[in-house]
């Protein structure tokens, strides 16, 4: 197939195999117009590194720190596993 169009199937898409284009279908995505305006339904904004002080029970954050320990994989439902560590940090003050 030559240039791609927006109402082109997404099967035509390099690296699209047919497996790939019956999963797209599925989630309602055919042409490359679908899989240009399909956002997700959530995401994680990773861009904002938190200070200790911050933190409460159930907020999901990133922080960077030091693991002073060994990761421990707990299994908690199936397909689902919480990773425990203690790591050290360095303290700033804002």
């Amino acid at each position: 197939m030559g240039k791609l169009e927006l109402n082109s199937s997404v099967q035509y898409i390099k690296g699209v195999g047919d497996k790939m284009a019956k999963y797209l279908n599925k989630l309602d995505i055919c042409t490359i117009y679908d899989i240009l305006t399909f956002y997700p339904r959530e995401y994680e904004d990773r861009r904002r590194i938190n200070v200790f002080r911050e933190l409460y029970n159930e907020k999901i954050v990133q922080v960077i720190g030091i693991a002073i320990s060994e990761v421990k994989n707990i299994r908690i439902r199936n397909k689902m596993t919480i990773q425990k560590v203690v790591f050290e940090i360095q303290r700033t003050e804002k």
